[in-house]
């Protein structure tokens, strides 16, 4: 924010995303473009990025401060998981998501498309394991998923919020059927309410 503030017109300060990417790991193409999500930290700024639509009908989740990774399911089966890395390309973890907790590896029905989420170490773990290695649970949580030998990522959680049909023919409709889908299917999900049950 300072940053856009200081130099508007630099865009590769303000919108270029940063890559992620660590030798040893294949690169994958993502299916959900993974660029940076925009803030809004004044009552205005949240009222425009509304739009108009009834707030009654908006549903809000927890942000996350960990590492994000994209899970990919060709028929109800998980097949790959792929780091942010660029927004567009990232490296493929499969095996270290495949021992960490919160992700499916067999679907209830035959979903093929993206579920995006959050790669997190719990605090208590971070507090007994990890304290005198890493600076805070989001460097852990990032250091640990990408060891090429998969070590400690059976301490990492993947917390989910997003989902995407790789057909264009397909979709949720709402974000409440979404999150229908990833918490049926024993998704760990990113907690959540409706706008109304805040007034």
């Amino acid at each position: 924010d300072e940053l856009k503030e200081l130099d508007p017109e630099n865009a590769l300060l303000t919108t270029e995303v940063g890559s992620d990417h660590t030798e040893g790991f294949k690169k994958a193409k993502h299916t959900i473009l993974m660029g940076s999500q925009s803030k809004a930290n004044t009552e205005a700024e949240m009222d425009k990025f509304v739009g108009g639509i009834d707030a009654s009908l908006c549903l809000g989740q927890y942000k996350m401060d960990g590492a994000s990774i994209e899970l990919n399911y060709k028929n109800g089966k998980f097949v790959q998981a792929i780091t942010r890395g660029d927004g567009e390309t990232g490296d493929d973890i499969t095996d270290n998501v495949k021992k960490m907790n919160g992700v499916t590896m067999k679907l209830t029905i035959p979903y093929t498309g993206a579920v995006r989420g959050e790669v997190l170490l719990p605090r208590s773990t971070y507090d007994a394991e990890f304290a005198g290695e890493y600076k805070n649970c989001r460097a852990a949580a990032n250091g640990i998923m990408k060891h090429l030998d998969g070590a400690g990522c059976e301490h990492l959680d993947v917390v989910c919020y997003d989902a995407q049909y790789l057909s264009e023919n397909e979709e949720f409709g709402t974000q409440q059927n979404l999150i229908n889908f990833l918490e049926q299917n024993g998704f760990k999900v990113a907690e959540y309410r409706f706008f109304k049950d805040l007034t």
